[in-house]
């Protein structure tokens, strides 16, 4: 089922309020994980169309049911103004299967004249792979499908197959997610946190509100990158309490991504998250000039 997230955007903001817009995102919340834990899974933000946005990549992503060849696929998918899809995590894999449902179906992975593995317009190997044999990836079975819940080598078959493309839901150089139907974006240039945050709500938004575990692994893999591990700022601190909470919220956090050893007895009251050993971990830091990250702002569509 497509699901039309309402999106608060800074005009609903400032007619009704920053009492109404906490009011919209809490509901969200419990909707999210207290009426249907798969809700922003199985019932996604909608694309349009039939697509939906992946909570993993933040592409739109659609299903074709009409079988066709590998190479035929694709055509159809750059009509789409897209191509056949990239797998990047356990966790998209997962999803992507729960809707194929067992059917064969083609992704985008393929073998190339040189004998290696790569993704179509890519030339690195995969770093998340579910293959069930790489001997399965041949010259004669070069095209990759999905196949009894793992990715084979195929001749090109006639098999459904699934397409991505970039979300215009948001505005240019923004990511959709999933989790919220927001917008969020990874900002390169290192700054304080209080001068991150500044940023962010210069954009109308705010530093990263991360719901569950998934979802920064959707900021590690997607906005920021699998193969970084430098640290970016989030929303989360406890400047104003003895505890960690994440802004616009008093709550103590329920669950947590801590880095060994963290957090720290001292002034670290500031919480940046990394990509420690390909998982997203976090780390108190000093909310002083002295530390300076990359960050990750927020903001509804």
């Amino acid at each position: 089922m497509d699901v039309h997230v309402f999106s608060p955007t800074p005009r609903f903001r400032s007619r009704y309020g920053s009492h109404h817009y906490l009011l919209f995102r809490e509901v969200f919340i419990f909707l999210f994980l207290c009426v249907d834990p798969t809700f922003g899974h199985n019932s996604l933000v909608s694309c349009g169309g039939g697509w939906n946005v992946m909570p993993y990549s933040g592409t739109c992503i659609k299903l074709f049911h009409k079988s066709t060849s590998w190479k035929n696929a694709r055509k159809a998918c750059q009509n789409e103004n897209g191509d056949l899809v990239k797998i990047i995590s356990k966790e998209m894999d997962d999803l992507l299967k729960s809707w194929i449902q067992g059917e064969y179906t083609h992704i985008g992975l393929h073998r190339n004249r040189s004998g290696a593995l790569h993704w179509l317009n890519e030339t690195t190997a995969p770093v998340y792979t579910n293959i069930s044999a790489p001997a399965t990836f041949t010259a004669a079975a070069p095209y990759g499908a999905i196949v009894d819940g793992q990715w084979s080598g195929t001749d090109g078959q006639n098999y459904k197959y699934l397409c991505e493309k970039v979300s215009d839901l948001c505005p240019p150089g923004w990511v959709p997610s999933a989790f919220f139907g927001t917008c969020v974006k990874r900002f390169p240039t290192e700054a304080p946190w209080h001068h991150a945050r500044r940023v962010c709500q210069g954009h109308d938004g705010d530093l990263v509100y991360l719901v569950n575990a998934s979802m920064a692994g959707f900021i590690t893999d997607s906005v920021m990158s699998p193969t970084t591990n430098s640290c970016h700022w989030i929303g989360l601190n406890n400047i104003d309490t003895n505890y960690f909470k994440w802004l616009d919220y008093d709550d103590q956090i329920t669950w947590d991504l801590w880095d060994d050893g963290r957090p720290q007895e001292g002034s670290e009251k500031c919480v940046s998250i990394s990509n420690i050993n390909n998982e997203p971990k976090w780390r108190d830091e000093t909310c002083l000039n002295l530390k300076q990250c990359h960050y990750v702002c927020e903001k509804f569509a």
